[in-house]
């Protein structure tokens, strides 16, 4: 008489499956066999996933990107990760900034970093035209991945960078907006008393070496320019180097 318990562990071989189900059978010289079995979900991760981890930054063109490499833990042989990105021509891989850092997947399929860090043995990167490559790598181990583009010129018009990986068929993609930060123009406050409206002009949000500076604004039907209206600042400090001629259009110039 009393309880019994067995507990067991089994190793799991099939690294592709996901549900498993265990049977049992208890037979006795008394009674009748009696069946009984219960089915485990294993939430594995992706061969590979893909996102844009921070916003384009205007000031260094930076975008920094993530891949999740292998979070499945397969046994690849010599395979090629290959990354590519669009529109061409406007991006670049910034220099040294692709690193490889080896995780460790719990029993939550949560991946925690490890020290390991760099490149798998016998991997080779290789810069692309609009993307990379990293040849030869043979693991099975889950690798976060790591790196930054920079938007090659100043960017004059908005656009969206879309960004693919992938690897023996399996590929993942996201992507990211780049606006300008050249120059805006806002309404500010409207005094319908003095009927009087207020603007803004910002230019140069991006931080860009820019020289011999000339702005034209033209008002629209029904706006005059108030004498001695315009002000300047330069980082929030006023500046009182610029020239400025004409009416409508009216031309601030900044020398050098």
């Amino acid at each position: 008489k009393g309880l019994l318990s067995i507990g067991n562990r089994p190793t799991v071989t099939d690294s592709n499956e996901t549900n498993f189900n265990n049977q049992v059978t208890l037979s006795d010289d008394d009674l009748e066999d009696v069946t009984a079995d219960a089915s485990v979900n294993i939430d594995r991760g992706e061969p590979i996933n893909k996102s844009a981890v921070s916003e384009y930054d205007p000031k260094t063109r930076i975008i920094e990107w993530e891949i999740e490499f292998n979070y499945d833990e397969q046994n690849l042989e010599d395979i090629t990760l290959s990354d590519s990105w669009e529109p061409e021509g406007q991006l670049q891989l910034v220099e040294d900034s692709l690193t490889f850092t080896e995780v460790k997947i719990d029993e939550n399929g949560n991946a925690d970093e490890t020290e390991n860090v760099g490149l798998p043995d016998g991997a080779t990167l290789q810069k692309v035209t609009d993307g990379f490559e990293v040849t030869g790598i043979t693991t099975d181990k889950s690798y976060k991945v790591t790196y930054q583009t920079v938007v090659t010129d100043r960017v004059l018009d908005d656009f969206e960078v879309e960004n693919t990986a992938g690897f023996g068929g399996e590929i993942a993609t996201d992507g990211t907006g780049v606006g300008q930060y050249y120059g805006s123009k806002s309404a500010l406050t409207i005094n319908y008393a003095d009927k009087t409206v207020d603007w803004t002009i910002e230019v140069n949000h991006d931080e860009y070496p820019m020289h011999n500076i000339s702005i034209e604004d033209t008002l629209g039907e029904g706006l005059t320019l108030l004498e001695d209206t315009v002000e300047v600042t330069v980082d929030g400090e006023d500046y009182d180097g610029q020239t400025i001629t004409g009416d409508n259009p009216f031309t601030i110039d900044f020398p050098g």
